[in-house]
């Protein structure tokens, strides 16, 4: 049996008190300077809508363990992953840490919200990487990094083999192929994707059918 319980919340007060700590525990005093969005922004949600029309949705949980309320955690529903969760944030009150809590619960956590992936900073990645992989997030997206920025404080995606595929469809459909990866195995994926949307847009039995000169660019054909 799991001792551990989730609650899905909608209390913004709440959120912003241990948020705002989370935030500074991570990012030092002037962590209000670097957010790339407000705290405020955050929890009303008004992200822009990506590129296919949809927006990021942000879900509230408390973590509990047999009954106890130890922390907290977030996940968003990203457009770029088919509308699937990804777990971004995880904080465990001081007084309940060391004590195994954040390793114990994150299985849970995972099972609870589905999530295909979870967002990491490239100093925790170094340190917790292949631990996070063990559950299936062994593929990593990365984001274009600010060259005056910290490189370890840099933010990615590990996610799953699924999720990096449904990304790179969101690429190949709205950002005409920007991003082409640079490994073989992610270049394999691509190519499959290439070849999934070739055949949704020209399926087999329709014989004569033009095909696209290029299949990086089947959204602008």
């Amino acid at each position: 049996m799991n001792d551990y319980t989730f609650e899905q919340y909608d209390n913004p007060r709440e959120t912003r008190a241990w948020y705002e700590r989370f935030l500074r525990e991570h990012n030092g005093r002037d962590w209000q300077q670097k957010l790339e969005f407000s705290v405020a922004y955050l929890l009303a949600g008004n992200f822009p809508k990506a590129a296919n029309g949809e927006t990021v949705r942000i879900f509230w949980y408390r973590i509990k363990y047999k009954g106890v309320l130890v922390g907290y955690a977030d996940a968003k529903i990203q457009p770029i992953f088919n509308g699937r969760k990804v777990i971004s944030d995880m904080w465990i009150a001081p007084k309940f840490r060391n004590q195994g809590h954040f390793h114990r619960s994150f299985s849970a956590l995972v099972e609870y919200t589905n999530a295909v992936g979870i967002c990491i900073v490239m100093r925790k990645y170094r340190l917790y990487g292949g631990w996070f992989e063990s559950f299936g997030f062994d593929w990593m997206s990365a984001f274009g990094a600010d060259p005056s920025e910290d490189p370890e404080k840099s933010v990615l995606y590990l996610i799953t083999r699924d999720a990096y595929k449904d990304m790179v469809r969101f690429i190949i459909q709205y950002a005409d192929g920007y991003g082409y990866p640079c490994n073989e195995r992610a270049r394999r994926v691509f190519e499959e994707v290439q070849k999934e949307l070739e055949n949704e847009r020209w399926p087999p039995s329709d014989q004569g059918q033009p095909k696209p000169g290029q299949c990086a660019r089947l959204s602008q054909e």
